[in-house]
């Protein structure tokens, strides 16, 4: 990619008042996360030729790519005004809208973009995952399943509706996902998040060793690069299918490389806090927890599961509710590994309210029915 961007500069030296080579020059730099010689070249471009609608919606994406949704917004307004009959530009100021949570102006575009151009499978995924911002599971897997077939082997197609069965359904059954995501993994094995999705099923359904397998394979310092501490959560998941499978040796030392890595690296969210501070950051502390870095008293002691402030909102209500049901997960699946179901018992049912989209909640409903039959 770099030459690339060597020979458009060289071209650019050369005819410096061609638009095109900024824009192409712009978008490589932007793939390359580049972002301020992607700017600038976007905005030279649209310098030299404003009436040029492709200038407009890919400086567009670029800042919806950054989170600038309003900026988005007006470059994307204007990309339309100026070629209203483009799909791109509706199904890209449609993204845009669903990243600020308007969707009904969100389907409005991506409906216009599947009339100007019906086989673009892309059109149908992104509706697809409005449905399901809507809450609309049927309607959503009807455009997945309509991007699967336009395009069978884009392994994300596949994933997205593995994902929409694993945590948008109230009524989930995990091993519903598990031909799609066979299929992902199948079409990309390399990518990092099929193999989770796979893993926390398997662990779900008793496969410790596989279940561990898929989630071991996981290149955690990039999955988790932009909030590192959100890698706790795996290695949680790695320590108990360990135990179940007979190996704590093992998920110990998965817990240990991640927390080594965590207290080193420098970037991502939350980062630039103080070391002491990060390790009180959830779900860290459940990691800590196994690794025996604190005990039980400690771990239910800590502020931020306590549900007795007045000044709560719901919404912090419902995070503390399910960090605690996340304590009582840990603690069942402890006891069911020793081989105590009646220890396990009580901690499965305190962790019974977790939400869908948290896949403890699959492996609660399924030990918690398993008890009921024994």
């Amino acid at each position: 990619m770099t030459s690339d961007i060597d020979s458009l500069t060289d071209r650019i030296e050369i005819d410096p008042a061609d638009a095109w080579l900024y824009h192409e020059r712009g978008w490589l730099h932007g793939k390359a996360k580049r972002w301020k010689p992607a700017f600038e070249d976007f905005n030279k471009a649209i310098e030299l030729k404003p009436d040029e609608p492709a200038f407009w919606r890919d400086r567009g994406w670029l800042h919806e790519h950054l989170g600038r949704i309003t900026l988005s917004r007006n470059d994307l307004d204007r990309a339309v005004e100026l070629d209203p009959e483009n799909a791109r530009s509706y199904a890209t100021r449609g993204w845009c809208r669903r990243l600020n949570h308007d969707n009904d102006g969100a389907l409005a575009d991506l409906d216009r973009a599947i009339a100007l151009k019906p086989l673009e499978p892309d059109h149908r995924c992104r509706r697809g995952l409005v449905w399901l911002e809507k809450r609309e599971l049927g309607k959503a897997l009807e455009d997945l399943d309509w991007a699967i077939r336009l395009d069978p082997k884009e392994a994300r197609f596949h994933e997205e509706r593995a994902k929409a069965l694993l945590y948008e359904n109230p009524d989930v059954r995990p091993e519903a996902a598990l031909p799609d995501l066979e299929e992902a993994i199948r079409l990309n094995p390399d990518a990092d998040w099929y193999r989770l999705h796979r893993g926390y099923i398997r662990f779900s359904q008793g496969r410790w060793a596989e279940a561990a397998e898929d989630l071991t394979r996981q290149n955690f310092r990039h999955l988790y690069s932009i909030a590192p501490y959100l890698g706790a959560e795996r290695v949680v998941w790695i320590y108990l299918a360990r135990r179940f499978d007979g190996q704590p040796a093992s998920g110990l030392a998965a817990i240990r490389e991640y927390l080594d890595w965590y207290r080193d690296e420098p970037e991502g969210h939350m980062q630039d806090q103080p070391f002491p501070e990060r390790l009180q950051t959830w779900p860290v502390p459940l990691a800590r927890f196994l690794a025996g870095d604190i005990g039980e008293p400690e771990l239910f002691a800590r502020k931020d599961l306590d549900v007795t402030n007045p000044d709560l909102i719901p919404w912090d209500l419902e995070g503390i509710h399910e960090r605690i049901g996340e304590c009582h997960f840990v603690l069942a699946e402890l006891a069911l590994a020793q081989g105590l179901p009646a220890e396990a018992l009580p901690h499965l049912k305190k962790a019974s309210g977790l939400p869908p989209r948290n896949p403890m909640s699959w492996v609660v409903a399924r030990q918690l029915a398993d008890a009921a039959r024994s």
